[in-house]
């Protein structure tokens, strides 16, 4: 690490550069190498918010949401993730870290509205009202491990 300053101290109990024996005089100033906000550490904070979201999107698409989880994955990529990732990334100058950001809103944004598709689903009776493989009506959440009968 070079530094083109010197410190310099003359203090009563200490002096820098050091000038005892062994010494060099080779004082340089030390500059805290400490990111708060490292990219590997913004990454992995940005995949939490999905771990909600993907278990509400497979539940959707068990239950044959399939337009809710599409909804929810364009309107949030679009609205969100892209003008946030430019606005934090480009034009503030936050590069990788500020898209990471604009990822975990996204994410955060994309697991709110599973989680309101899902939860008007069960709001119903659960997902909308499909055949079962023995020929009845099934209207569970997750149709595929219903065993109803009409």
């Amino acid at each position: 690490m070079a530094h083109a300053t010197r410190v310099e101290h003359d203090g009563r109990l200490y002096q820098l550069p050091y000038r005892g024996p062994g010494s060099s005089g080779q004082a340089r100033a030390v500059k805290a190498d400490f990111t708060p906000l490292r990219p590997h550490t913004l990454a992995l904070i940005s995949l939490v918010p999905f771990v909600p979201a993907m278990a509400y999107a497979a539940q959707l698409r068990a239950a044959g949401e399939t337009r809710a989880v599409l909804f929810a994955s364009v309107t949030s990529d679009y609205l969100l993730l892209v003008p946030l990732g430019w606005l934090l990334g480009v034009h503030a100058g936050l590069g990788l870290p500020g898209l990471y950001l604009a990822w975990t809103a996204f994410g955060i944004l994309y697991a709110a509205m599973l989680r309101r598709s899902h939860l008007r689903g069960l709001g119903r009776g659960g997902a909308p009202s499909r055949t079962s493989a023995s020929g009845g009506r099934c209207s569970s959440l997750l149709h595929l491990y219903c065993s109803c009968k009409s």
